[in-house]
């Protein structure tokens, strides 16, 4: 770390000496306010980061629900307030510049300079605000950084109208499920997560959007494991890597959102594999047929050797077929079923084992890994396979 040139800089209340001054890399800060963003979301309200320093220097930032501390690396000297910056034109300030270029900070008691090469950004201080420390509780659970945020990537990806994901204890292990109506995407790891001191344990309902903003900004981070904590009152989640806890609201379950939820994940117990295919290539196949169907309905037939998607309209018929290698005795039995595809098309793009199987259960059908660990499951309808549309299939019957 060493010290910025202040011979030329007058910070925006008047001053010519700042109470604190270090210079940091520039892309290691465009890293930092680049996480930020994502943790902040896109309401203006919440696009600010703040500056403090506590045992280090450290950066807070929130988007309401979800907030985070983190700590810098390296040797900064101490200072007392705490400085609030806006996302936006921090980074844009930051950008087209040299990869080994360094920002200067310059901190008053009323604003803050930032300064690299021959640019000045000059930002005056509302009143200070103390930052309360996120303290880590007892882990309830250790699991590897990676596959935990691929996981609630994949549960989470499709949007919930009711915001309905769900943090629970499902036989033993950390899982994460997100509901849509009769239909929902699970992660299940098989990583263990002890109960509550009272007995109790994991589940409770979390905010969609600001899931989602953690996963986004920690795929800009790598480190190995990621540890998991409640709070005492039971009111947030804790997230802890190296240099940095995060809180996230959370809330008991609802009778109805219990009630769906055991109905839902009883579906997932009684699912039985009942086709194996090619996963790239069905995933390709799904992609077309869906974009053909313009309203994401699809329908599907499962035919012993087999695996077909096709549309019948009065003006448009489509089919596409795929080998399957079959599973189980109910595989013998040709089925057709009528099936929301938007509703998992951004889960089953996320599914990179080579394999997919198809998963059933009465008229629910399931896309997932071989052992169900993620998995994505729609409710549809049976139908009869409809064969030829007014001749649309070219057989001219």
């Amino acid at each position: 770390m060493s010290q910025p040139d202040r011979s030329r800089v007058v910070c925006v209340d008047g001053s010519s000496q700042p109470l604190t001054s270090f210079s940091i890399d520039k892309q290691r800060l465009l890293k930092i306010v680049h996480y930020c963003e994502l943790i902040a979301g896109s309401e203006k309200k919440h696009g600010f980061l703040w500056l403090f320093y506590s045992q280090g220097l450290r950066f807070f930032v929130t988007d309401g629900s979800l907030k985070t501390i983190f700590q810098a690396k390296g040797e900064f000297p101490p200072f007392e307030r705490a400085y609030q910056f806006p996302i936006h034109p921090l980074k844009l300030f930051l950008q087209e510049r040299s990869a080994d270029a360094s920002v200067n900070l310059l901190l008053s008691q009323r604003s803050v300079v930032f300064q690299c090469d021959n640019e000045i950004l000059s930002l005056r201080q509302a009143e200070d605000r103390r930052i309360e420390e996120l303290v880590f509780p007892d882990p309830l659970c250790t699991v590897p950084f990676k596959a935990f945020l691929n996981g609630i990537d994949f549960a989470t990806v499709s949007l919930p109208s009711l915001e309905r994901v769900f943090l629970i204890d499902y036989d033993g292990c950390f899982s994460v499920v997100s509901v849509e109506q009769d239909s929902f995407a699970l992660f299940c790891s098989d990583i263990p997560i002890r109960r509550f001191d009272d007995g109790s344990f994991l589940e409770v309902q979390i905010p969609y959007a600001s899931i989602r903003h953690f996963v986004k900004a920690c795929s800009l981070i790598d480190v190995n494991e990621l540890k998991i904590g409640v709070s005492q009152e039971k009111e947030e989640i804790y997230f802890q890597t190296a240099g940095a806890v995060t809180a996230l609201c959370m809330k008991a379950l609802e009778e109805k959102d219990a009630t769906d939820l055991f109905r839902l994940l009883h579906v997932y117990e009684q699912m039985e594999p009942v086709a194996r295919v090619n996963s790239e290539k069905t995933r390709k196949l799904f992609s077309k047929a869906l974009r053909l169907s313009e309203n994401g309905v699809l329908n599907l037939s499962r035919y012993p050797e087999e695996l077909e998607f096709w549309i019948s309209k009065k003006s448009l018929y489509y089919s596409v077929k795929d080998s399957v290698e079959a599973y189980w005795e109910s595989s013998e039995t040709p089925l057709s079923i009528q099936f929301y595809g938007k509703m998992i098309k951004s889960s089953l793009n996320r599914i990179k084992t080579r394999d997919l199987y198809l998963f059933q259960s009465d008229e629910f059908i399931g896309f997932g890994d071989e052992k169900k660990r993620t998995v994505a499951v729609v409710r549809g309808k049976k139908v009869e396979r409809s064969w030829n549309h007014a001749g649309l299939d070219g057989t001219n019957e």
